[in-house]
């Protein structure tokens, strides 16, 4: 079941979801949409990415979209 919560680090060498945020990240500050600020925590994404070697799993979000998307229709029928 997929939850929404706090993280208390921030790990996208191992997590799907850290690295999918740090994809989004990257992008956006190298198509300018987000002025490039120096992190706090210091990440090679270049690293990230060859260790990740682009994978990402998303039937985890499928399912809750799916799902999100049912409830959705429901509701309409109303």
């Amino acid at each position: 079941m997929f939850k929404l919560s706090l993280k208390s680090e921030y790990i996208p060498e191992v997590e799907n979801e850290d690295y999918l945020i740090e994809d989004i990240l990257q992008r956006a500050y190298i198509d300018e949409k987000l002025e490039y600020q120096y992190p706090k925590l210091q990440k090679d994404y270049m690293v990230i990415v060859s260790k990740s070697r682009g994978y990402m799993d998303v039937s985890e979000y499928k399912e809750y979209f799916k799902k999100l998307r049912k409830k959705r229709e429901r509701k309409k029928k109303r």
